[in-house]
């Protein structure tokens, strides 16, 4: 496989560098958005009106491939083409985010304010390695609005009010933006409150799932000539919120989030810097929102910080268009357990783990004979990571908690992490309406610091929610990933049709693996847990197609339908890799006029039998679900919308769904969280 790599790699310079080739200034790797107008090779999905979602999950999760893990209402994480996890990157205004949570409650999707949203951006099927470090999944990139630059000489104000109302549920939402603009300067402000009550589901409450997040934003640019210059800074604070299928419930996250960025154009380049510092502190407990188990109280104090600075150049030579760039993030997690009904009982479960993330990277883009078009992108990584000392109060009195700590802190060692990425896509447009599309890539990812570092058995995980207990392993080697992908794009004046087929082969993916280590077992049975798992390399393949589909009646109704195949399989045994969405498929009826839209929409999800037993995953039912939207513009500035979700109240539990922790409550401990019964929403907004 490394022989293949490098061939191709200097197959696709050498190509890139042929005379034959015309200026392909754009890159043409098709882009799903959503919340904006794109070029009409990019797929559009309408930013989410409902008012009852806190973050834009649910919106990415209506997108062909994608699916989400929701922990709770503020604790979304992504997965796209059964890759779970951190594996598909969220960047915001091309910056990464950072979470506190060592099970990431403040997941990225979470530091999104769906109500500031401009427009957020999926790479559909293999993401140029230029977009992003860790791009095993895909990359999401997303951007909030700010007023443009005004081209007269006076100056212009502008904003928007957001209203919304969920009665089941008493979910409220608020949000505000106000611009002001000159030709050289600009101001702006972002404001966002989402709170709701439990949910409820078709049979009944689902307690200990309420949420309250609010965030502002202050914005400042300047337009000097050739040089623009923006910073803003973020302040968010997540208060009591539920995440019933994790150990605890979030008490507060508080984060503030500093951005900067800075360009300066010239008449055949661009040079470009961006920066950030994060920092957030967060507390969780488990027996504000719901009963402890075992009647013993815990809370967890996580904190997260972390900077980062990328630097880009781009160009055009020799009738090509090229971009190099450099970028350093480092960032620190510590996170302490404590009993508030006993003062000795303390774990330091992560103490000051630090990353450093280290990159360089270039892409080239040509096109030739006006039907082809390549774009070809590499990076080189490095990736340095370091875990303290760590200690638990029952060490003194158990001497197998003793002998674990002690194992651990003497084979702490820094870890470093060195790989070389490429990806290569190329387009074929054969006629007016069709143009074909494939794509090769070798992907890596180092380990997170919960798959390093989690040194005592517990379910600090990143966000499995699962009800497992894990270890870490901090002999792990990067996971790696060999990808293919093939497809193509139909579309004239009524019909569009954009299937993709992929293969992923992987090399030391990393999942639990059932523990022999004694004395992990031991500490683990101390605590009442009856097993381990390990994260440990594991060989694997995940492999399917996916499909969009646009069929427009007339003038003002248009159908659409998008159909997601997944399957994975871990090579050593004969096992499916864990929690693969099952197969769906979805079909919406849009109607539209200048001041009236509206949709229904039919959602199909498979039952799933294909199941990783060893990590004791539960196979789940078929379920149907409908929802629909009436959309009215008036006053040219100002809409109302009506929708509702589940209208015919189903029963159902998505196969992604975690499992509840909770005592006493909708259902048991250890089965599936059920889905959201009927949920009737409105929603208003001016412009102004």
């Amino acid at each position: 496989m490394k022989l293949y790599s490098v061939g191709m790699v200097s197959a696709s310079l050498a190509l890139l560098g042929s005379p034959s080739f015309a200026l392909a200034v754009d890159n043409e790797k098709s882009l799903i958005i959503i919340g904006s107008k794109q070029q009409k090779e990019n797929l559009e999905i309408e930013p989410p009106k409902v008012p009852h979602q806190a973050d834009i999950g649910d919106a990415f999760a209506k997108l062909p491939g994608a699916s989400i893990n929701k922990n709770g209402e503020v604790t979304t994480l992504a997965q796209y083409r059964g890759h779970i996890g951190r594996r598909t990157l969220v960047q915001l205004d091309g910056q990464s985010i950072i979470s506190a949570g060592p099970n990431l409650m403040d997941s990225p999707f979470s530091y999104v304010n769906t109500l500031w949203v401009e427009h957020a951006e999926l790479s559909r099927g293999i993401a140029p390695v230029s977009s992003g470090r860790e791009t095993l999944g895909s990359a999401v990139n997303l951007s909030y609005w700010q007023p443009e630059f005004s081209s007269e000489a006076h100056a212009r104000w502008e904003g928007k009010l957001d209203l919304g109302f969920t009665p089941e549920q008493s979910a409220r939402a608020l949000g505000t933006r106000a611009g002001w603009s000159n030709q050289h300067h600009r101001l702006h402000f972002l404001g966002a409150l989402h709170s709701s009550d439990d949910w409820t589901a078709a049979e009944g409450v689902m307690r200990g799932s309420e949420y309250d997040k609010r965030a502002q934003l202050f914005g400042y640019g300047s337009k000097l000539g050739q040089h623009q210059f923006d910073i803003s800074q973020m302040r968010q604070d997540i208060g009591v919120s539920g995440t019933p299928v994790l150990p605890m419930d979030i008490i507060f996250v508080d984060g503030d989030r500093t951005s900067l960025e800075y360009s300066y154009a010239m008449s055949t380049s661009t040079l470009a810097l961006r920066a950030f510092a994060q920092r957030s502190e967060h507390l969780m407990n488990n027996f504000t929102l719901r009963m402890p188990m075992n009647n013993r109280t815990r809370q967890t104090l996580a904190t997260g910080e972390g900077q980062g600075t990328e630097v880009e150049y781009r160009w055009k030579a020799n009738e090509t268009s090229f971009l190099v760039g450099l970028d350093a993030q480092a960032e620190q997690h510590s996170a302490i357990i404590s009993d508030p009904n006993q003062p000795n009982f303390r774990v330091v479960n992560f103490n000051d783990v630090e990353r450093r993330d280290f990159s360089a990277y270039f892409e080239a883009a040509r096109s030739f004979n006006e039907r082809h078009k390549l774009t070809f992108a590499a990076r080189s990584k490095y990736v340095e990571q370091q875990a303290n000392a760590v200690e638990h109060s029952m060490a003194m009195m158990a001497p197998i908690i003793t002998q674990v700590q002690m194992s651990f802190n003497a084979s702490l060692q820094p870890r470093s992490f060195t790989s070389f990425d490429w990806s290569l896509n190329h387009k074929v447009t054969q006629t007016e309406q069709l143009s074909w599309f494939w794509g090769v890539a070798s992907k890596t990812r180092a380990p997170s610091y919960q798959e390093l570092f989690l040194w005592v058995p517990m379910q600090a995980t990143g966000g499995l929610g699962d009800g497992n207990v894990y270890i870490g392993d901090p002999d792990l080697d990067n996971e790696t990933s060999y990808q293919l992908e093939i497809g193509f794009d139909y579309s004239n004046n009524q019909l569009t049709f954009s299937p993709g087929i992929y293969y992923h082969h992987l090399h030391d993916y990393i999942q639990g693996v059932q523990s022999n280590d004694p004395m992990i077992n031991m500490v683990a049975s101390m605590m009442g847990a009856n097993e381990v798992f390990q994260f440990q390399n594991v060989p694997g393949k995940i492999y399917g197609f996916d499909t969009l589909l646009e069929y427009r009646l007339n003038a003002d109704w248009k159908m659409t339908s998008q159909l997601t195949v997944i399957r994975g399989q871990r090579s050593d045994i004969n096992e499916p890799l864990y929690r693969i969405v099952p197969d769906n498929i979805s079909w919406q009826w849009q109607y539209q006029t200048e001041n009236l839209s509206s949709y229904f929409e039919l959602r199909h999800y498979r039952s799933q039998s294909r199941v990783a037993s060893s990590l004791k995953e539960d196979t789940s039912a078929s379920y149907t679900v409908m929802n629909a939207e009436l959309d009215w513009t008036f006053a040219n500035n100002a809409s109302l919308v009506i929708g509702v979700e589940n209208l015919l109240n189903s029963n159902y539990q998505s196969h992604l769904a975690g499992v509840n922790r909770t005592a006493m409550n909708l259902v048991a401990v250890g089965e599936r969280v059920p889905g959201k019964g009927r949920t009737i929403y409105l929603s208003s907004s001016m412009v102004f």
